[in-house]
């Protein structure tokens, strides 16, 4: 045939019943078909053109072949099917004629050109495979036709597509497509040649749209180029500008369970889509698919289509940053998106779909979240992984986003909605960010949940926010925020009565600065320390309505007001202790330059130790009362008011005091701040003081109550009376009305310019109520103050100044600084006063007068100011000034308890209690009186030398007090079993006596639990009678050892046992040659024991001695097979229990300091064990034989010998017992290795034994000596 001609042409009626088989078809020259010879060159003329004639692949296809059947005919609008089990394959081998090499770049191809049909006309369906390898090749391609994979396409070579399908035809895959580099699954466009520059022009049939439904499996296995799973391109234009028309907008489906994987390299896209409005908006529609990516990838990226995804995932693999969802158009997720990269973004909508204006009439996209989001950890928040991220719509967050370190869950940059409800939850790890806001609004519903962690915020908002918080569920770390809204614009924030938050330590629920109202019901817990409640400063103000609860925690503040700033108070605001100490005050209400109010409704409750209501200093400083401050429960030295450095106080409510606490001020006016009580302050505690003034200003149109023994009304230090005229005078008893004095009190007191009181934990120094005689008290009960006034006698001239302090050697013992070339500064100092004056007194409390105290006014230095102070961690100093110069002339100290240093729920305080209650009980030249100068002579700020001495002290060295007895018992054990098994018996009744010395070592990583060594030697003496059968025996036992431990502690502490043990047993044989035995044996021991505790207080060692005694009890059987392997060797494996019983005596240590009595005790040891050994044995001389042996066993001891939960207490006082922590039970068994290395006769022998033992680490080495008779 002719060169471009065509031998049969064929006309059908569409669809894909019938047709043709590619079988029946014929294609080379010569080939006889229905009868016909073709003589013609194949590729050069067509044997086959068929118009809607359905064909069937039935046979392989090699479309690199110019000769095949199926490529050399010639279909149009043709249905397509290739049958199950058929490949077609191809790698673009051809290159002319160019017809042909076009034609073989795609496995099937067909346009549906026959006006007036649907696509159903043209079905293309794959039930084989189609295997591509070629660059730029086509699995399927169909215009206006129905698609259907239903098993298996592969176009791996580069730029090549699976399915193509266009112009309202539909392509549906249920089977698996493999891409290639720059490969894509299924793609999709409005027609063939739109995307062609210049452009085709739109066929006049078909509908224009897009349809493409995923059912199966999309892989790429490229590693050079990324690649996309399903791409479709709805263009509004073609490259030409002239529209394109279609009927309805595209689509893509995603069915359940269905993969797309474009993870096997950086960059691939799970669906791409470009869509159009057309008649409604183009639609991605997600029911549960699974879209896996890698570096950079994306897993749905939409351009003008609407996403709804009821549910599936989308990951990144390794740990790569990724995007989950990249969107200009409205979502609502299901799915679940785990992006573990830095810098990921779970959703992401990058702009407005700009069809949505014209046709939906907004210029906003809606944001649903109803999956889980989870992202990695971030390098920095500046640039972190985000959960969800808008700069142009809503978000309604009804799913999860977990987040690692750094991260933040939702940021929205504009001004349309956050939504979070339906258990919506962000949980976010250290430094991260639940909701970043900027404009808008921000409602948090009452199904919602914000955890955020250390140094995290849960709401952060500026430019223009507001906040509304229902959620009762909102949980921060350790210096973490709330909510942070800033002063850029007007930021409100609003929460309801439902509304709770939980905080960590350091950390603030509300942070508010600069204009816009906040109003909070929330409900504020915390456990923790340092924290505040609510924080406002930029000329901001709150109201708040809700509980803040800190009832425990030191330094914690209900609210603070910053300078210019506001903060309205009308609900409950409770705090607890102050830790004076380190400066953390735990206040109700505080400002610095801003205004706080208690309103009307408001309650402050003050619970704890130097607790304050409500605090105010500085100029501008504006406290008022109009509620309730009550200082309540059993505080010590809590305050209602405290004004300060001109601040100023108004009381219009009531400042009451009525728990079981002591020593309260309702108000405190200091250095030029001013007072006004037109309310109610009614103190009912011993040892109080309704308002204390000390360079301030009172007016009082109130009523001040007092009440309690060694109470004042009103104490004044140079305290100012303002009556309602403005006229001022003196506080005085004639100016000062209103206030009634009951039940011990005094209605006013005067005082000098100088307060001489001082409080430090439990010990306090303070003036009579009524005298001004100073008295001391501790744990609230007075003590007796040893008055050394004038003295102690100077022992040189005592003075030392300094730019930093004046030091007070209480024994006169301070050397004098000489200013050079007559240098005489003005010197603000603290005098520093010494404790070493303790050191001739037992008392808790002494005076030191003048004679100490005078030379150092007299220096000839100019003294402005000076601060008293201690210079000892464990006592407070307060002066006695001199009236006519204003100058201390002698100084009182008093012992802070050492109960005050430990928390009472540790363990160490019974310990603390037992210390206290020695001190001043053994006489001033004895060592424990030493002792405790070394406690008082640690400073300020050396509370960890004090720390260390309680530790050193508590008796660690009987923390494993039962492991050592067992641990001595068993080295007599293991000699006597080496007597009984290892030594030949010459005669039917033997006796057995040795000597021996063993040295061992125990390592242990149990905090306190003390390593040691040991070094032990003793005799050991068996009786045995042999019966008749061999192997069989009885006999009886006994020994002694004595063994030496020294603890590997600071003091080097020494303990002696000495034991003795005696015992019976029996050996029976199962056999004839005696190689099979059982020995079953029980004993008793008592030992004697004898600890020299040695420990470290400041830097010297101290020691306490004391004997006690030990018994016990142990039965063992073993069972045992020789085999020997030659006429020296043999070989042994056992199998033994030994259960034993053992107890200690209590304790009492009899000599030393801090003598410490320990609880008696028990233990009991169930010690199964399974080993074999090695023996050998080589004659040397006559009667004379060298023996080796090595054993190697594991051994688990399942009972109680370590951690025995003893207890001690100090001896010879009523404190209660403390823990001493014992040695860990672990029950990881131990594995050990015994070597015995020796010489023997008949009648005497020596032997050298080492071992080691994994469990302790322990090494043993000993040697033996022997004779039997």
């Amino acid at each position: 045939m002719a060169t471009g001609s065509t031998f049969l042409v064929a006309e059908g009626s569409g669809g894909n019943v019938g047709g043709e088989l590619v079988s029946n078809l014929g294609s080379s020259s010569g080939l006889s078909a229905t009868g016909i010879v073709i003589n013609g060159t194949a590729g050069d003329y067509t044997p086959y053109k068929a118009s809607r004639v359905h064909l069937t692949v039935d046979v392989d296809s090699n479309l690199d072949s110019s000769s095949d059947a199926y490529l050399n005919s010639e279909f149009s609008s043709s249905s397509i099917t290739v049958n199950n089990g058929v490949t077609i394959s191809g790698s673009g081998a051809i290159t002319s004629p160019a017809t042909l090499a076009s034609k073989s770049k795609a496995a099937i191809a067909q346009k549906n050109s026959t006006a007036g049909v649907t696509r159903s006309d043209v079905i293309l369906t794959n039930n084989g495979t189609i295997n591509l390898t070629g660059t730029g090749m086509a699995g399927i391609v169909g215009e206006f036709a129905e698609i259907y994979n239903n098993s298996t396409v592969n176009t791996t070579g580069n730029d090549s597509t699976a399915i193509i399908v266009s112009n309202g035809g539909i392509a549906t895959n249920n089977g698996v497509i493999t891409v290639g580099n720059g490969g894509v699954g299924i793609a999709g466009i409005n027609y063939l040649g739109v995307t062609d520059t210049p452009s085709a022009v739109q066929p006049t049939t078909g509908e224009g749209f897009i349809e493409v439904v995923h059912n199966g499996r999309i892989v790429s296995n490229g590693t050079s180029d990324s690649a996309i799973g399903i791409l479709y391109l709805a263009m509004e234009t073609n490259n030409n500008g002239t529209s394109v028309t279609a009927t309805k907008a595209s689509s893509v489906t995603l069915g359940l369970g269905s993969q797309i994987d474009v993870s096997s390299y950086d960059g691939g896209v799970g669906v791409y889509s470009k869509g159009v409005y057309r008649n409604g908006t183009a639609t991605i529609t997600d029911n549960g698919s699974d879209i896996i990516l890698a570096k950079d990838g994306v897993g749905i990226y939409s351009e003008g289509a609407v996403i709804n995804a009821s549910g599936g995932t989308i990951t990144s693999l390794n740990g790569a940053t990724a995007q989950g969802i990249f969107t200009d158009s409205d979502v609502d997720s299901s799915k679940n998106i785990t992006l573990l990269g830095d810098k990921s973004i779970g959703i992401h909508n990058y702009g407005v779909n700009t069809m949505y204006p014209t046709n939906l009439g907004r210029s906003y996209v809606d944001i649903t979240n109803r999956g889980t989001i989870t992202l990695g950890d971030s390098v920095t928040i500046n640039d972190p992984s985000i959960g969800i991220y808008t700069k142009y719509g809503n978000i309604n967050h009804y799913g999860t986003v977990i987040g690692g370190v750094k991260t933040l869950g939702i940021l929205s940059e504009t001004g349309y909605g956050v939504n979070i409800d339906n258990g919506g939850t962000v949980s976010l790890g250290d430094g991260s960010i639940g909701v970043y806001k900027k404009e808008g609004t921000v409602t948090l519903g009452s199904n919602s949940n914000i955890t955020v962690g250390n140094s995290g915020v849960a709401v952060y908002g500026d430019n223009n926010v507001t906040v509304v918080n229902n959620s009762p569920n909102i949980n921060i770390g350790d210096t973490a925020f709330g909510f942070v809204l800033l002063g850029t614009g007007t930021n409100n924030y609003s929460s309801s009565s439902g509304s709770s938050l939980n905080m960590g330590s350091g950390s603030v629920y509300l942070y508010k600065a600069g204009p816009g109202t906040a109003t909070s019901y929330t409900t504020v817990n915390s456990a923790g320390s340092r924290n505040a409640g609510i924080y406002v400063t930029g000329g901001a103000s709150v109201d708040n309505h809700g509980n803040i609860n800190y009832t425990t925690g030191v330094g914690n503040v209900g609210a603070y007001a910053d300078t210019g700033s506001t903060v309205n108070n009308y609900g409950t605001v409770t705090v607890a202790s102050s830790e004076v100490d380190n400066d953390l005050y735990s206040i109700g209400m505080a400002t610095i330059g801003g205004t706080i109010r208690n309103n009307a409704g408001g309650t402050i409750n003050v619970t704890g130790d130097y607790g304050l209501g409500m605090f105010a200093q500085g100029v501008g400083s504006y406290a008022e009362n109009n509620g309730t401050i009550n200082i309540t429960g059993n505080a010590v030295n809590a305050y209602g008011m405290y004004l300060d450095a001109g601040a100023k106080g108004v009381n219009n409510g009531i400042i009451m005091a009525n728990g079981t606490g002591t020593r309260a001020i309702g108000v405190t006016v200091l250095d030029g701040s001013e007072f006004t009580n037109n309310g109610i302050v009614d103190i009912n505690l011993a040892n109080s003081t309704g308002i204390y003034i000390r360079d301030g200003i009172i007016k009082n149109y109130g009523t001040i109550n007092i009440s309690g023994t060694g109470s004042v009304g009103v104490k004044s230090s140079s305290g100012i009376y303002e009556d309602s005229s403005g006229n001022q005078s003196a506080v005085s008893a004639s100016n000062l009305t209103g206030v009634n004095a009951s039940g011990g009190a005094v209605d006013l007191t005067v005082e000098s310019a100088f307060d001489p009181s001082a409080t430090k934990g439990s010990t306090s120094i303070l003036p009579d109520g009524s005298t001004g005689t100073i008295r001391a008290y501790i744990n609230g009960e007075e003590v007796d103050i040893h008055n050394m006034a004038p003295g102690p006698t100077p022992q040189v001239q005592n003075y030392a100044f300094s730019n930093v302090g004046i030091y007070i050697d209480t024994l006169g013992r301070t050397q004098p600084i000489n200013w050079v070339d007559g240098y005489n500064p003005l010197v603000d100092n603290d005098l520093i006063i010494g404790v070493e004056a303790t050191e001739l007194s037992n008392a808790k409390a002494i005076r030191v007068g003048s004679d100490i105290i005078t030379p150092f006014l007299n220096s000839g230095q100019t003294i402005s100011t000076l601060n008293v102070i201690s210079g000892s961690l464990t006592w407070v100093a307060t002066p006695t000034l001199d009236p006519s110069t204003g100058y201390p002339n002698a100084v009182t100290m008093a012992k802070v308890p050492y109960t005050d240093f430990v928390d009472k729920s540790e363990n160490a305080w019974n310990f603390a209690d037992g210390l206290e209650q020695r001190y001043g009980v053994e006489g001033l030249d004895s060592r424990e009186k030493a002792l405790f100068n070394k406690l008082n002579s640690i400073g300020q700020n050396e509370q960890v030398l004090l720390t260390q001495a309680y530790d050193e002290m508590m008796g660690h060295q009987y923390a494993n007090t039962q492991q050592r007895i067992h641990e001595t018992s068993g080295i007599l054990s293991k000699e006597l079993d080496h007597i009984r098994d290892d030594w030949d018996t010459v005669s039917k009744e033997s006796n057995k006596v040795k000597v021996f010395g063993m040295r061992n070592e125990y390592r242990t990583d149990t905090a306190g639990v003390i390593d040691y060594k040991s070094d032990s030697y003793g005799v050991a003496y068996l009786h045995e009678d042999e019966t008749i059968k061999l192997g069989e025996s009885t006999g009886w036992y006994a020994g002694a050892v004595y063994n030496r431990f020294k603890f590997s502690d600071i003091g080097k502490s020494v303990e002696k046992q000495t034991m003795v043990k005696a015992g019976v047993y029996r050996t029976t044989s199962f056999d004839d040659n005696g190689s099979l035995k059982w020995t079953i044996s029980g004993e008793g021991f008592i030992g004697q024991n004898d600890m020299k505790r040695r420990f470290l207080v400041v830097d010297e060692i101290f020691n306490a001695k004391g004997t006690y005694y030990s018994y016990g009890a142990a039965l063992k059987n073993e069972i045992s097979k020789e085999f020997r392997t030659s006429e020296r060797t043999s070989i042994t494996p056992y199998g033994s229990l030994k259960l034993e019983y053992g107890r200690f005596s209590r304790i009492k240590e009899k000599d030393g300091e801090v003598r410490l009595e320990v609880e008696g005790n028990d233990y009991y040891s169930i010690n199964p064990e399974v080993g074999v050994e090695f023996k050998y044995r080589q004659p040397l001389a006559k009667k004379t034989t060298l023996t080796a042996g090595i054993g190697i066993a594991y051994e688990n001891e399942l009972g109680k010998v370590g951690d025995t939960d003893n207890r001690g207490r100090v001896a010879y006082t009523e404190a209660d017992w403390f823990g001493i922590r014992g040695e860990k039970d672990d029950r990881k068994g131990n594995f050990k290795v015994d070597l015995n290395v020796g010489i023997e006769t008949q009648r005497i022998g020596g032997t050298f034994n080492a071992g080691y033992d994994t469990k302790g680490e322990n090494f043993r080495a000993g040697m033996r000596l022997r004779a039997i008779y």
